[in-house]
């Protein structure tokens, strides 16, 4: 496999850039922190409210719950593009995994894999995940339909008022 294609360098650049911004954020915002507040952040980083708001940010980040809750057409379309794409990239990365046999390699390779791989691999499980991405694909992809047809047929999924687009966004 030849990592030197040019045409990653803005998805590596784009990942570094958002590594340094988040982590930068982070430290910005715990060095304007009182000694009081940093001490409650270091007691409380690891409690069972922690590990409740990780399972709230994923049923709502991931998952849609509220929205699954109150019209399951919207949500199963909210929940397809988040999830999916989570599925579809976690999948894509234990793929990768078992193709190496290591969990150590560059990490664009696993969004990449399908181009650098062109050959028919033969690995444990290639079959698998060869179905399972299609499925997840679909699943996304069943997502992406309905957004489209929300766009221009909201009624039918329940919403009274949408958003009046102007003639340049439509």
């Amino acid at each position: 496999m030849n990592f030197s294609d040019y045409f990653y360098y803005p998805f590596l650049i784009g990942t570094i850039f958002l590594f340094i911004v988040v982590i930068g954020r982070f430290v910005k915002w715990f060095i304007g922190l009182s000694k009081i507040d940093k001490i409650r952040v270091r007691i409380g980083l690891f409690s069972m409210k922690t590990l409740q708001s990780v399972w709230e940010s994923i049923r709502e980040g991931l998952l849609h719950h509220n929205i699954f809750k109150t019209n399951k057409m919207l949500g199963y379309m909210h929940m397809s593009l988040a999830f999916g794409w989570f599925l579809l990239i976690v999948v894509g990365h234990i793929e990768v995994s078992c193709y190496h046999g290591s969990m150590f390699f560059p990490f664009q390779e696993s969004v990449f894999f399908r181009f650098y791989n062109t050959e028919n691999a033969d690995f444990p499980g290639h079959t698998f995940f060869s179905y399972a991405m299609e499925i997840l694909l679909f699943f996304v992809l069943s997502g992406v339909l309905l957004a489209y047809f929300k766009r221009f047929r909201s009624k039918t999924f329940g919403m009274k008022r949408t958003t009046r687009m102007r003639y340049g966004d439509r």
